[in-house]
């Protein structure tokens, strides 16, 4: 026997044991094989000349990953906690003056409330500077300097970012959390990217055992099957886990809490028109379901609108559809809407321009339709 199958039979024992024992909590970091769980960033996540913005700083090394890079445009870093904020900017700029590492320098941290993209921290410094807070009519003024200042010149601007890493999602209740993806959504650019680094549960926490959360300064840890959908409801699509952890990292009352990375997509708003396209899945699975319910037959030219197949030619699907173009597109202002009668499967006629995709509507029946569940604007 190896001696990584060794370890993990170990590993296996353990958790059996830890599984079985609802009375006690399990601290599982001894445990782990050095350096098993160490994540590097994702290849092609962030691409030279990318603006980031890191939120949170727990020690994953993620936020060090991103400064030491030179060939970006901009990072931001964000965290609340001040103790954590002034250990980062120490390691980082001892990290540059050193010259271990390239970049160091183009980088910058806010203190500020994980979940608040909008308001500006300097900002908000001069207006407390200027003059005492000490009435209701003083108050007012503040909050409503504030409200302008968010609107007109958030901290994190609209579609300003290519990629925004959270590190931070267990530190928040679930209203914060949600708060954050939705902000993240707001501030990402069209086809930016989101990776999340997140707790997850593999069972549900039953209320007796959320108190110890706060022994492991986590506010709320989501099931594995919950997370997707919260960034579903924040728009993402095409989410993804990249890695689970090897360990738990804690196991309370039998139920086992471990490291997840995630990605997910911003993109896929916007109206949907037939202007005749198609893709076809490459396989090896028989047939698969995006986020919107469509769903790709192996080998076959599946209708989809313009919008979607753009979206199939770039990340996270990219390789797995062959295009199938139309030889004459449906010039936009006479293109249908790509709702519930434009047919499943795409007849090779229309994309050789025998037919048009009007008559392949005519043709199709109530059968061989496909349904946009969230409508002709997905």
């Amino acid at each position: 026997m190896t001696a990584s199958a060794r370890t993990a039979q170990l590993q296996h024992a353990i958790l059996r044991v830890a599984a079985r024992n609802e009375e006690i909590g399990f601290d599982l970091d001894r445990a782990r094989t050095p350096g098993a769980d160490h994540f590097e960033l994702p290849p092609g996540l962030i691409a030279p000349g990318d603006r980031v913005l890191v939120v949170g700083l727990t020690g994953s090394e993620l936020a060090r990953q991103v400064i030491r890079r030179d060939d970006l445009d901009s990072v931001l870093v964000i965290e609340r906690d001040p103790d954590l904020c002034r250990r980062f900017e120490a390691d980082a700029v001892a990290v540059a003056v050193d010259g271990a590492e390239s970049g160091g320098l183009g980088w910058y941290l806010e203190q500020t409330e994980l979940e608040d993209l909008r308001t500006d921290p300097k900002h908000l410094t001069r207006i407390l500077r200027s003059g005492p807070v000490g009435d209701l009519a003083s108050y007012r003024r503040l909050q409503d300097e504030l409200a302008l200042q968010c609107h007109e010149r958030p901290l994190v601007p609209d579609g300003a970012l290519d990629v925004a890493i959270l590190d931070s999602l267990n530190r928040l209740t679930p209203p914060k959390a949600r708060t954050l993806l939705a902000e993240c959504f707001r501030a990402l650019r069209r086809s930016g990217k989101l990776l999340v680094n997140v707790i997850l549960a593999d069972e549900a926490l039953p209320n007796c055992l959320r108190p110890l959360l706060d022994g492991l300064k986590l506010s709320f840890v989501p099931c594995e099957t919950e997370i997707l959908g919260y960034l579903d409801d924040a728009g993402f699509y095409g989410m993804a886990f990249e890695r689970r952890g090897s360990m738990p990292s804690k196991v309370v009352g039998g139920i086992e809490l471990r490291r997840h990375v995630l990605t997910a997509h911003k993109g896929k708003q916007g109206p949907c028109i037939d202007r005749g396209h198609a893709v076809m899945y490459r396989g090896p699975w028989r047939q698969v379901l995006d986020d919107d319910g469509h769903v790709y037959l192996r080998g076959e030219r599946t209708a989809v609108c313009e919008k979607t197949y753009e979206l199939l030619g770039r990340a996270p699907y990219a390789g797995h559809f062959l295009p199938v173009p139309p030889y004459t597109e449906v010039p936009r202002e006479q293109a249908p809407v790509f709702d519930c009668d434009t047919p499943q499967l795409r007849s090779p006629r229309v994309t050789k321009g025998v037919a048009t995709v009007f008559d392949d509507r005519s043709a199709s029946g109530d059968g061989g339709s496909t349904r946009c569940e969230n409508g002709p604007c997905c």
